[in-house]
């Protein structure tokens, strides 16, 4: 077995010999049956960038009466539609992209479910709250904000940055899970000035309306 990706200090409590030795086990029995459903995942996924509308959602209620929704997660605004329309808008579909929720406000969706709302939620409920309001500059602002801030986020490696940025915030909720790296003091540190050269402090410290994301 070949690992081709970054080694780090703290990966050997998991990659051990004995569990490299089990996943090789496990690939050499299943690697066919694993590769047939990546096949028949992508082929999904070229039916839905076509524009083919996922199915499910019209067929689940007969299996399953007590779906009340799905959590979207795919950029796909057009399939986002269809989804929201399904069974004459039977379903809750909270929107899954933080960065474009205002253009889900305004194609109908009630809400969104994101990672940066567990730290940023003034920036979404002034942005909600604007949207409301039909004041569209205000809303705008407000996500390019949430873009500016994903963006910043990401250049740290976003989910050690999001778990620190928490801490930030007076709530401590440990370090990103591996595989995912633990910043260094010096890497926190930068990402707090970063933070701070963005107005991310003055973005979330600041009143906000009472709108809730």
């Amino acid at each position: 077995m070949e690992i081709r990706g970054p080694r780090l200090p703290e990966y050997q409590r998991v990659l051990t010999p004995e569990a490299l030795a089990f996943v090789e086990s496990l690939a050499r029995e299943f690697d066919p049956r694993r590769r047939q459903l990546l096949e028949a995942r992508a082929g999904r996924q070229r039916d839905f960038d076509s524009g083919r509308m996922p199915d499910f959602l019209a067929a689940t209620p007969d299996h399953l009466p007590t779906l009340a929704g799905v959590k979207f997660s795919n950029p796909d605004l057009m399939a986002y539609q269809k989804c929201l329309h399904t069974n004459d808008h039977q379903f809750d579909i909270p929107w899954g992209t933080d960065e474009y929720l205002l253009a889900a406000l305004a194609l109908g969706a009630a809400g969104g479910v994101g990672s940066s709302y567990n730290f940023a939620p003034p920036i979404y409920n002034r942005m909600i709250t604007a949207f409301t309001n039909h004041d569209l500059p205000t809303a705008r602002t407000e996500q390019y904000r949430s873009v500016q801030l994903i963006d910043l986020l990401a250049s740290h490696g976003y989910m050690p940055a999001a778990k620190a940025t928490m801490s930030f915030l007076g709530v401590d909720v440990g370090p990103a899970r591996l595989p995912h790296p633990r910043l260094t003091p010096d890497q926190i540190n930068r990402l707090r000035s970063s933070l701070e050269q963005l107005g991310f402090f003055d973005w979330v410290l600041a009143p906000s309306p009472g709108s809730r994301v």
